[in-house]
């Protein structure tokens, strides 16, 4: 990407604010933007890591992704992450260049940077610092991947729920962040459950004041309360929440 392209300025902000490119020099980013190449991605467009490694690595710069896995035999899907600016993927390909039972769908109109994978790794490098990122990035998703496998063997749905809602609220902006807009469906995926289910919890924590719902919209009304759902583990019935 040249700097006279119209996105230059939007994309190169986006890579300073990634955490996977955190304190890379800026030399460094404009030599990578000059690899870069600009698309934009409709809803549902699908990518899959399942069958052959993908060819390209991707940087989210507006919009949401779900990474997500299908059981083969129930074709039941539960969503591992939701992608969104800043963010970047493949990046276990960029590590051994072998397929894995990853697909990747897009959300809502998405905006993306992509560079093939093998030009990707020479400009890893040559700055080793990015390596570093590299494993710190690869580092974050699989403590949160354990967190998650333990939430999910060990944790009642609704506290799964209240966790998810806490760790998408934005103190500052007073709003979910990545999650926000989401359909039930989706937002049931992300906790291993079912739509019913979820729409049962969802009244439930209506019920006991520590969220609302306007036009399918979920604000949070009180952290301390769903905060306490998830430190005790406990499914209280809304007269004691």
């Amino acid at each position: 990407m040249q700097t006279e392209n119209s996105q230059y300025l939007r994309s190169i902000e986006t890579l300073k604010d990634s955490t996977f490119f955190k304190a890379t020099p800026k030399d460094a980013l404009a030599e990578l933007m000059e690899k870069l190449v600009y698309r934009k991605w409709d809803k549902g467009t699908y990518l899959s890591g399942a069958y052959e490694p993908l060819p390209f690595f991707y940087i989210v710069v507006t919009g949401k992704i779900k990474e997500y896995q299908v059981d083969e035999i129930s074709e039941k899907e539960r969503t591992n992450f939701i992608l969104s600016t800043g963010d970047v993927f493949d990046v276990l390909n960029l590590l051994d260049d072998r397929p894995h039972k990853i697909h990747w769908e897009t959300l809502e109109e998405t905006e993306v940077l992509m560079i093939r994978k093998e030009e990707m790794l020479r400009w890893m490098d040559k700055y080793p610092q990015a390596q570093k990122h590299l494993y710190q990035y690869m580092a974050s998703h699989v403590r949160m991947l354990e967190d998650m496998t333990a939430d999910l063997s060990m944790r009642p749905t609704l506290v799964r729920l209240s966790k998810l809602l806490i760790q998408s609220f934005d103190m500052d902006r007073g709003c979910l962040r990545r999650i926000d807009n989401l359909p039930n469906s989706e937002l049931a995926k992300l906790i291993g459950t079912t739509r019913a289910v979820l729409n049962r919890h969802i009244q439930e924590l209506k019920g006991c004041g520590a969220i609302s719902v306007q036009r399918k919209k979920i604000n949070i009304e009180n952290t301390d309360r769903l905060m306490m759902i998830v430190q005790n583990s406990h499914v209280p019935l809304a007269a004691h929440c």
